[in-house]
């Protein structure tokens, strides 16, 4: 854009100076059979300038063209020079999309006021210098054209934030280096975003949010390795979301990092996630199942309230199920818990009415905190190891007509 400013600058100076403004119409032609001679050698002058000022609006028409091929991301195909005898006076340059442009760089004796001064031909690029110094480049068929990341994007207002965020240069073009300074993507509402496909060319983002983006639906993260968290209300209120593919590096998700995300169906939890955060997945009522990977150590408060699970397998490495865990997920009708549960927290699955089928594996009976199971759920079995049975009586007294050895 530099050279269109210097289009808009050269434009005003050259046609102020060019104005006539001592030239008097009236008094000359009242004066003329007195004042010939001097009227001769003003129209000389004037015809001069407005020789001049031609020159410069061509110049600028042409610098005006150079700029829309630049834009278009069109190529120069050949570099034809046109001579006046010995002397190259311009060249013809003829581009794959664009139309040819002819350019003059000598068109009268004072080459100061010509605003393109050079036109200088490489192998891989045109180079055309202006009267100020600055140089415009437009590539070559033979050179490869320069690769615009935003431009890959699936979605027009995902594209449009790409542009405003991360295009440095302002050149229009997300360039491999910008690309891969990108380390956190924030999206809301307010982008109407519904889709980040592309986004894997942000090869070192480390950040994704998009609190309330209820316009998003899919997001496919698997290809960005360099993220490791899924930050806190990174998908909040997120109400059109679909699915979801996390990548494999995830170690963390991090509390209401889904919450309320109603429409979410699909999600992977990767092998490796170790901890998932306070009402992560609270109120996700389309979430229907979920597979939790044995690298899971902690699972946070509310992290699975009122969402659409029918069946829940807690990993062996879990101890503890948390306050209010499941709390109110209706549709949950299996549960399973590891051998190495300890404690079933606080009100962990009150709530869950059509919860009929229980499989507790530890052999000593884990604690109950109060209400960790809704207390009246007809025809429902609770299934713990046969040599265990006696002790799981006693130790859960109230649903000692509910449990069977197997």
């Amino acid at each position: 854009m530099k050279q269109y400013a210097y289009i808009l600058f050269a434009l005003i100076l050259l046609f102020t100076s060019c104005e006539p403004a001592s030239y008097d119409d009236s008094g000359v032609l009242s004066r003329l059979d007195e004042l010939e001679e001097q009227v001769s050698e003003l129209e000389g002058r004037i015809e001069e300038l407005e020789t001049e000022c031609n020159k410069a609006t061509e110049d600028i028409a042409a610098l005006r063209a150079i700029i829309e091929v630049l834009q278009s991301r069109d190529y120069v195909t050949s570099v034809t020079p046109i001579m006046d005898g010995d002397k190259v006076i311009g060249y013809t340059i003829t581009f794959a999309n664009s139309a040819p442009l002819t350019i003059y760089t000598c068109n009268f004796e004072d080459d100061d006021e010509s605003i393109i001064v050079a036109i200088t031909e490489g192998e891989t690029e045109v180079v055309i210098t202006l009267s100020d110094g600055s140089k415009i480049t437009i590539p070559k068929s033979s050179a490869p054209l320069p690769t615009d990341y935003c431009e890959k994007l699936e979605d027009v207002e995902f594209m449009r934030y790409c542009y405003e965020k991360f295009d440095i240069n302002g050149d229009k073009i997300l360039s491999e280096s910008e690309a891969k300074a990108i380390r956190a993507v924030n999206i809301d509402s307010k982008q109407n975003i519904y889709s980040v496909k592309g986004i894997e060319y942000f090869v070192n983002l480390e950040s994704f949010q998009a609190y309330n983006a209820i316009a998003l639906r899919t997001l496919d993260l698997s290809k960005n390795t360099n993220l490791r968290t899924i930050k806190e209300q990174a998908l909040y209120k997120c109400s059109g979301l679909e699915s979801v593919t996390l990548p494999p590096t995830i170690e963390t998700i991090e509390d209401d990092a889904f919450h309320s995300c109603s429409a979410l169906a699909s999600i992977n939890i990767p092998d490796g996630v170790k901890s998932i955060g306070s009402y992560a997945f609270a109120g996700d009522l389309q979430l229907s199942e979920i597979t939790l990977p044995q690298s899971i150590e902690t699972i946070g408060k509310n992290a699975f309230a009122a969402t659409g699970l029918h069946s829940l397998v807690l990993p062996e490495s879990v101890t503890v199920t948390s306050q209010y865990m499941c709390y109110n997920c209706q549709k949950l009708t299996i549960l399973t818990l590891p051998t190495t549960i300890t404690s079933i927290g606080y009100r962990s699955f009150d709530e869950c009415n059509a919860l009929v089928e229980i499989h507790c594996k530890a052999t000593t009976p884990p604690t109950l905190e109060q209400y960790a199971f809704e207390a009246t759920v007809n025809g429902r079995k609770i299934f713990v190891p046969h040599a265990s049975v006696d002790a799981y009586k006693v130790a859960w007294s109230n649903f000692a007509e509910q449990i069977i050895g197997e």
